[in-house]
């Protein structure tokens, strides 16, 4: 998974050189779609007095500094202390592992946005 993260990156830099607005476009498309794909894989707490995290994902401006352009994807304050429990698991819990499953599942879909935005700009 590293080797395919390393060249969404590169990729990414290369669109970011050529052409900034596509690349900032393109991230905000990611980001959208790692959203949507994280609501689905998060579990669901029967606690009605908690927020719950699927209701609480929330996705950062742009970070500033950096050689490509990024957003965080990620829990609100309120909820993100609890996200580790349900996700690595506890004595009582078994791990349910549900952000990696979000990460390997739109990481293929990441790269066909990018690939496609870069086509756009470099027109191959």
């Amino acid at each position: 998974m590293t080797k395919g993260l390393d060249l969404c990156l590169d990729n990414l830099t290369k669109l970011e050189a050529k052409a900034p607005r596509v690349a900032r476009e393109a991230v905000t498309e990611v980001a959208q779609e790692f959203k949507k794909e994280l609501e689905v894989n998060t579990p669901v707490s029967d606690e009605l007095t908690l927020t719950r995290l699927k209701e609480d994902i929330k996705i950062s401006n742009f970070k500033k500094g950096g050689d490509a352009p990024s957003k965080d994807i990620g829990f609100g304050r309120s909820t993100g202390w609890r996200a580790k429990f349900p996700d690595s698991g506890t004595i009582y819990q078994k791990a349910q592992d549900f952000e990696e499953k979000t990460i390997n599942a739109i990481t293929p879909r990441a790269k066909e946005i990018y690939k496609n935005k870069m086509r756009e700009v470099l027109g191959k």
